[in-house]
This record gives C-alpha cells, structure tokens and sequence, in this order.
C-alpha cells in the first residue's frame, strides 16, 4: 500500500505540471498573438550626421577654480564621417574684462588672512583641434508628450592655450591637450541644444616660478548645434548609408 500511494502521488504530480505547462504554453502563443496584431511604430532619429557639417557656438564657466571666476564664449565646427565619428576645430575665447571675470570672494579673503598673494592660472584664449566619437545614444519621453532623441559623445584634441598668472599681466602661451563629453538633445533634424564638460590642460607661467606649471582649466558649457546642409530625412539617410 506504501508503494501504490507513492505512485499515486507521483501521477497526480505529473499531471499538474503537464497542465501547468500547457497553460504556460497558451499564454505565451497569446501574447505572440497579441504582439502582432499590434502595429508597432518606431519613431526614427530625427537627425542623421553623416556627410553633415555641424556648428556649435557656446557659452562657458569654470568650474574647477576658487581664486579666478572665468567665463568663456566659443565655436566649434565638425564634420561627421559617420553617425559615431567626426573631426572638427574649435576657438574659446575666455577674457571679458573685470566686470565679468577676475579675482573671487576667496582669493581677497585668503589675501586679508595671510597677507599674501595667492596664485593662480587664468586662461584669455584656445584654439585646436578635436577628434570625436558617440559611445552612445538613446531617447526619453518628456512630460509624456513626446519622445526626445540625444546622444553622447567623447572628444580629444590638441592645440595652444595662452594664459597668464593673476599676478602677472603678460600672458604665455603653450600647448594644450583637451578632452570632453558633450551631450546633444536633438530639437529637429538641423538644430540640438548641447550640454558639455570641457578639460583642457596646459602649461603656463606663475608668479614666483621659473619653469612652467601644468594647470587645467574646467568648463561647464551651454550652447547649440547647427547642421548644414538642411537636408530632409530622405536625402540625409540615402546620404549616410
């Protein structure tokens, strides 16, 4: 009798996961059915790059200095390769007078502490090159009343920075290395609304020191992003393929 309940008990045990993977079965061909009866849209980028050239003005800050408050104004220009790869020149130009830029709340503070001069490096202009790449893009829903496309891009580049030490009013020049991640928030297939952070180091001269220094400068930037030729999609996708 021991033995007939064991097997009684196995069969029944059979039986329901027979049936619960013939349910399993029926919900899944369901939902397949489901999915294509639906019509699913997908909303194309609205901006293709390839063969595009790309303006971008921008304004800046640093960031990354408690002495020396300095805006920046700029421009850069690519050229897109492909969707993911661009080359392109840029200018910043960093040097507004003292209303704008100069010396900060800090550096007054620590010199009527101390009795001292802080030093610091302060940049009045740089122009290079770039070389671009997007590790990424993507979409998002804003407000739930639409779907907005960006993307992310990673930039390296030379060129020359020309600065000066807020102690010395001559400036010097030396080469610079950039480096950059931008983020561009697609409007419309010939303008984006651009956010970036910016480092460029370089080397330049301070008071009190013989040899050159290496400093960098961080800016935050806002701007846009103009692309030419304002083609439509069509001839902008026969274009990139």
């Amino acid at each position: 009798m021991p033995h007939l309940s064991k097997m009684l008990c196995s069969s029944v045990a059979l039986v329901c996961l027979c049936s619960l993977s013939m349910v399993s079965d029926a919900q899944a061909q369901q939902v397949r059915r489901k999915f294509k009866d639906k019509i699913h849209v997908i909303q194309p980028k609205p901006v293709l790059q390839k063969g595009r050239l790309d303006i971008s003005p921008r304004l800046g800050y640093t960031i990354n200095d408690s002495l020396a408050s300095t805006p920046k104004a700029g421009v850069g220009v690519a050229y897109h390769f492909s969707e993911r790869l661009f080359v392109g020149g840029m200018f910043d130009w960093y040097q507004f007078g003292s209303t704008l830029s100069g010396a900060t709340d800090a550096y007054n503070e620590s010199f009527s502490q101390t009795q001292t001069a802080p030093d610091t490096a302060v940049p009045n202009y740089m122009g290079g090159i770039e070389l671009g790449w997007v590790p990424a893009f993507g979409k998002f829903a804003l407000f739930d009343s639409g779907i907005v496309f960006y993307d992310l891009t990673l930039s390296i580049g030379g060129g020359w920075m020309d600065a000066q030490s807020i102690q010395i009013t001559n400036g010097s020049g030396g080469p610079a290395l950039t480096l950059a991640l931008t983020s561009h928030i697609f409007i419309n297939d010939w303008l984006s609304f651009n956010v970036g952070l910016r480092d460029v180091s370089y080397q330049t001269t301070l008071n009190g020191v013989a040899d050159k220094v290496l400093a960098h400068t961080v800016t935050v930037d806002l701007g846009f992003g103009l692309y030419f030729p304002e083609s439509d999609r069509e001839a902008t996708a026969e274009a990139s393929q």
